[in-house]
C-alpha cells in the first residue's frame, strides 16, 4: 500500500513549495499564458461556486480568471468530479514549457485536485502529464508525487530518467511508480546506496515488491527502526524467518499496523508466518476483550501480561504487578509507549528472578 509514504505527501509538498513571498508570487503574473482577470457579468463571486451544477463548474475552468480558477479547481476536488479530469490536465498542458525554476500555481493546484479526485482517469491523466513533459522543475516534483499517490506505473524509459533525477524526492517517488524491468531493477539496486535515506528505503520497497531478496536486509532494518505500511507490504514476498518474527513484534508494538502485518504474514505462506499470524490475532482478540480504556496487554514468550496505562499531560504512566514506569509520549502513540513500558517492567522483573 502506498498510502503511507516516507517522503512528503503531495499536499505537504505543495504547501512547502507554495509558501512563497508575495514578491515571488508576482512572477506568475509576469509570464504567459496566464489566466485572465476575473470579470463576471452575473456578479457571482467565487464563494458561490458551491451552488453551481457539476457541468457548469467544470466548463468554466478553461476560461476562469485568476480570482476564480483556483476556487473552481478546488471545488471540483471537493466534489471528486471525475468529469473535471480533462480540464485539469488541460491546465497543466496550457502551461507546458514554463516553471523550470518557479512553481506554476495553476499546475500545482491541478495536480493536487487530481490526487484528491483519484481513480483510473486521474491516474492516467497524471501519467500523461509526466510522459508528455507538461511540467518541469518544482512542478515535476509534484507530478511524480501525484503519480505515486494515484498508483501510476510509469513506462520504463520515463522511470529510468526520473530515478536518475537530481531531486531526491523525485527519485524516491519514481521508485513507487516503477514497473518490473531489468534496466529499472539495475538502477534500483544502485539506489540502495543513495545518499538520501528516503531514496534508499523507497528503492528497497520497490525491489521487495518485485520479489528481489537483495532488498531484504534494508527492509528489515527499516522495519525495525521506522515501520510503516509501505515497508511491511514490500516484505510480504521476500521475508525470511527473522523478518517474520520482526513483523510479529511490530504488530504487537504498533496496533495501527497490525492489519498490514497480518496481510503480509498471510502472503508469506510459511509455517512460521502462520504461527506468528495466529499469535497476532490472539493478541488482538485479547486486547479487544480488555475491560477499561486504559488497560494494555503485551505478550512475551507467548504469555500475556496485563497492565494499566494513564496519560498525564504528555507523560504515559504504566502500572502493573511488577511496578510502574513513566515516559513522555514523543512521536509515538501513547498506547505504543505504554506497551513498551509494560514490556520493560516484565523483562526487568524476570531479570531479577
Amino acid at each position: 500500500m502506498v498510502g503511507e509514504l516516507h517522503t512528503f505527501s503531495l499536499l505537504q509538498k505543495i504547501g512547502i513549495i507554495t509558501a512563497m513571498s508575495k514578491s515571488q508570487l508576482h512572477l506568475f503574473e509576469q509570464r504567459a499564458p496566464s489566466a485572465k482577470p476575473s470579470s463576471r457579468a452575473d456578479g457571482r463571486a467565487p464563494a458561490d461556486l458551491s451552488s453551481l451544477p457539476d457541468q457548469e463548474l467544470v466548463a468554466g475552468i478553461a476560461t476562469a480568471g485568476i480570482a476564480e480558477i483556483f476556487a473552481r479547481m478546488t471545488e471540483c476536488g471537493r466534489r471528486k468530479l471525475t468529469a473535471a479530469v480533462p480540464a485539469l490536465e488541460g491546465i497543466c498542458k496550457r502551461f507546458s514549457g514554463f516553471g523550470l525554476s518557479a512553481l506554476i500555481r495553476e499546475q500545482a493546484v491541478a495536480l493536487e485536485v487530481l490526487v484528491e479526485i483519484g481513480g483510473p482517469e486521474a491516474a492516467t491523466a497524471v501519467e500523461r502529464i509526466i510522459t508528455r513533459d507538461m511540467v518541469q522543475g518544482p512542478g515535476l516534483v509534484l507530478a511524480v508525487a501525484a503519480a505515486a499517490r494515484t498508483g501510476v506505473t510509469l513506462p520504463a524509459a520515463v522511470t529510468m530518467r526520473l530515478l536518475r533525477h537530481d531531486e531526491p524526492d523525485v527519485r524516491a517517488d519514481a521508485c513507487r511508480s516503477a514497473r518490473l524491468d531489468p534496466d529499472v531493477v539495475a538502477i534500483l539496486l544502485d539506489l540502495q546506496d543513495d545518499l538520501h535515506p528516503s531514496v534508499r528505503i523507497a528503492a528497497a520497497c520497490a525491489l521487495g515488491r518485485f520479489g528481489k531478496v537483495d532488498a531484504l536486509e534494508a527492509l528489515s532494518e527499516a522495519l525495525a527502526s521506522a515501520p510503516n505500511h509501505e515497508v511491511i507490504d514490500a516484505l510480504a514476498d521476500i521475508a525470511d524467518d527473522d523478518a517474520v518474527v520482526l513483523l510479529g513484534r511490530v504488530a504487537q508494538d504498533r496496533p495501527d499496523l497490525a492489519e498490514a502485518v497480518l496481510s503480509a504474514l498471510d502472503e508469506c505462506g510459511s509455517a512460521l508466518s502462520a504461527k506468528v499470524s495466529d499469535r497476532v490475532r490472539r493478541l488482538s482478540r485479547a486486547t479487544t476483550a480488555m475491560i477499561g480504556p486504559h488497560d494494555i496487554v503485551v505478550e512475551i514468550d507467548e504469555i500475556p501480561y496485563i497492565g494499566r496505562c494513564e496519560l498525564k499531560g504528555e507523560t504515559v504512566v504504566v502500572t502493573s504487578e511488577f511496578g510502574s514506569k513513566a515516559l513522555e509520549v514523543g512521536e509515538l502513540p501513547p498506547d505504543v509507549v505504554a506497551k513498551r513500558l509494560l514490556a520493560a517492567l516484565v523483562r526487568e522483573a524476570e531479570g531479577h528472578v
